[in-house]
């Protein structure tokens, strides 16, 4: 078979030439059949290229591990390697240093300085009393309430009327404390009252509020203030 050069006209090329040997024109099928080479070429070319670009990866990836690699090195230059050994006698020094301090005393509550005071004892036929200084009940100022000890041993004080003294003060419990008469002496005992029962502290110039259920001595001229009622013992 032949072909005619459709550019210049020439006539009678064969087939198996491609090119016109007159102007040079190449048939239109040859450079068909080669552009899937060409795009073989550029697909092998894409393969290169996401190949090098795979391995850029996997080197910035090597460069990242290295250099977190030093960084650990580089951090664990500065930390202290120390054997079971060394980290056990540590053990015993500390435990040594914390057995030879010295205990720190038990700090002595203010009204335990009361229970062991000295306090004057009562003449056979006295009658001390109890005197309110002050209360927010006032029919209460002033009043005097006689404590009645070669009738009552214990006197009861409290809110309730079954109480020997009753001292209507909100503030003051039901049964809020009561005072014993033992070998020619007073003690008061507070009842685990809501407000609690005081004594006033010349020496600290306060109320100092006493333990419930402990028994504390008290004087002629002691105050004691229970709720917002305070009272003087005076004989």
């Amino acid at each position: 078979m032949v072909w005619t050069c459709p550019n210049c006209g020439f006539e009678n090329i064969p087939d198996d030439v491609s090119t016109c040997p007159r102007c040079g024109y190449t048939k239109m099928e040859n450079l068909q059949a080669s552009q899937p080479a060409i795009q073989d070429t550029q697909t092998e070319g894409g393969q290169k290229v996401e190949s090098v670009e795979i391995t850029a990866k996997s080197e910035t990836a090597s460069v990242a591990e290295t250099k977190t690699l030093e960084e650990e090195a580089k951090a664990a230059e500065g930390t202290e390697v120390r054997s079971e050994e060394e980290i056990e006698v540590e053990k015993k020094l500390e435990t040594t240093e914390a057995e030879a301090k010295p205990e720190k005393p038990e700090a002595v509550s203010e009204a335990s300085k009361l229970v062991s005071r000295e306090v004057s004892s009562i003449e056979p036929g006295v009658r001390p009393k109890i005197v309110v200084v002050q209360s927010i009940a006032e029919d209460l100022k002033n009043k005097e309430f006689e404590l009645l000890l070669d009738v009552f041993n214990v006197v009861s004080i409290g809110r309730d009327p079954e109480n020997v003294i009753v001292i209507p003060d909100p503030y003051v419990s039901r049964r809020h404390a009561r005072i014993y008469f033992e070998n020619g002496k007073l003690y008061i005992e507070d009842l685990g009252s809501t407000n609690g029962t005081y004594i006033y502290d010349k020496n600290e110039g306060r109320f100092v509020k006493l333990e419930p259920f402990v028994r504390y001595p008290i004087d002629r001229g002691d105050v004691l203030k229970l709720g917002y009622t305070i009272v003087r013992i005076v004989w």
